[in-house]
């Protein structure tokens, strides 16, 4: 699939986006630690699709202040690229951080919201309860550098049993700046997006929501929640080692359970 590229800046925030694909426009957000390329991977098929490496991961502007990765920072950013692309409405959709942002999107922009895809919402409207490890992933990237960084983090999902291909992932981790992703990390993993969850209630849109089971920084109880307020189907896959390991498994899905809404 050929690609255009589109410079998007918005203040201090650089975005290289890119667009491919033939059908109704979608912007696809990663996931915290992700980039664009494994949200082009993620994201279903059938769409002018639209992703980049958003601030503080690989490309992207790279930020060492909390401040800057609040929540508005990156839907604003967001709305940046809606703008650029001159998408008046599109399909709006995320993995983990990149769904709390585009859920977030839609409640404060309903009207540029055609359809709403999430996958493995990890924030609520409560402190997430893994800040911890968040924090052990952002000092270990800040005092041992990417590579021991990877290192560590392979061996200790090997040991736990992960598949080594779901393990390439951490790979991943050496296109990020090290002291932005640790900031992002410990930003972002305190984030409280939706004070008031039952607020996504009120969204009109079609929605979509997909997630996976015994994945703590992705608590199944928040999409099962999300889908139940908003009247959503809920798509399931098996762990998030296929994830990991397939992130076209994501891609699956999301495409049937799109289907089954139209």
């Amino acid at each position: 699939m050929s690609e255009d590229i589109v410079q998007v800046s918005r203040r201090e925030s650089r975005m290289t986006v890119s667009v491919g694909g033939d059908g109704p426009p979608l912007l696809y957000l990663h996931g915290l630690l992700a980039q664009g390329s494994i949200a082009r991977s993620e994201a279903p098929t059938g769409f002018r699709l639209a992703t980049y490496d958003q601030r503080g991961h690989a490309s992207g502007t790279p930020f060492v202040t909390p401040s800057a990765y609040a929540i508005e920072e990156f839907v604003d950013d967001a709305l940046a690229v809606l703008r650029e692309l001159g998408w008046e409405r599109a399909a709006v959709g995320g993995t983990s951080m990149g769904a709390a942002i585009a859920l977030r999107l839609a409640l404060d922009h309903p009207d540029l919201v055609e359809t709403l895809i999430v996958t493995a919402l990890s924030f609520g409207d409560m402190e997430s309860e893994e800040v911890g490890t968040f924090d052990g992933m952002a000092a270990e990237l800040e005092e041992l550098g990417a590579a021991e960084a990877i290192r560590t983090r392979r061996a200790a999902a090997l040991g736990r049993g992960m598949p080594l291909e779901a393990t390439r992932f951490f790979d991943t981790w050496a296109a990020h700046d090290p002291h932005a992703i640790a900031t992002a990390l410990r930003a972002v993993s305190r984030w409280r997006p939706f004070l008031d969850l039952p607020e996504v209630s009120r969204l009109t849109m079609p929605i979509v929501v997909l997630a996976w089971p015994d994945d703590p920084l992705h608590p199944l109880e928040l999409s099962e929640g999300l889908a139940a307020l908003t009247g959503a189907p809920l798509g399931l896959l098996s762990g998030i080692a296929e994830v990991l390991a397939h992130p076209d498994a994501v891609s699956r899905e999301l495409t049937a359970l799109l289907a089954s809404r139209s």
